[in-house]
């Protein structure tokens, strides 16, 4: 669970799938394959408050080497979850005698979920419920994996898999 690397996404796109998640805090992101800087997120920010916007779309690049299409939808973080991202890194940065930076700080005040999925499919007003859908069918399978100790099956395939839930 929590965040995918950028070589997953790779291959959910080389998979004609599509992904849908929160976008980690260190992954650069830029306005095309191409560019050297990237998007400047303090802008993002500045635009939603100006504007009072419920949240933005901007196509974006993702990575710093190999760069995937995809969707940036944007939205202002509620000031509860603002504060409890920035005491937890505040808490690990301090713990390793870091300081949080000013750019983790405006990072931490948006909801940021990066996506493939094209715009036809899932409006950008849905992507917020469909990923918290995603986050919930996450934690029933986290649960399930404990409960039934999955990890020790001996099997890598899920038709063996299969036919050990069938045997139990």
């Amino acid at each position: 669970m929590g965040y995918c690397t950028l070589s997953f996404f790779s291959k959910v796109c080389k998979s004609q799938a599509f992904f849908l998640n929160r976008l980690t805090p260190q992954v650069n992101i830029c306005s095309d394959q191409h560019a050297k800087d990237p998007v400047d997120i303090n802008s993002l920010l500045k635009k939603l408050k100006k504007d009072r916007l419920e949240l933005m779309e901007v196509a974006v690049f993702p990575g710093k080497k190999e760069r995937i299409p995809a969707r940036l939808v944007v939205s202002l973080a509620d000031e509860t979850t603002y504060e409890k991202r920035l005491r937890k890194t505040s808490k690990q940065a301090k713990s390793t005698g870091n300081k949080v930076s000013d750019k983790f700080k405006v990072r931490a005040r948006l909801n940021m979920i990066v996506t493939n999925v094209p715009p036809e499919i899932l409006k950008g007003k849905d992507i917020r419920k469909v990923y918290s859908l995603r986050w919930q069918i996450e934690l029933i399978f986290k649960n399930w994996k404990s409960l039934v100790t999955i990890d020790e099956f001996n099997t890598k395939k899920s038709i063996g898999l299969n036919a050990s839930f069938m045997e139990n």
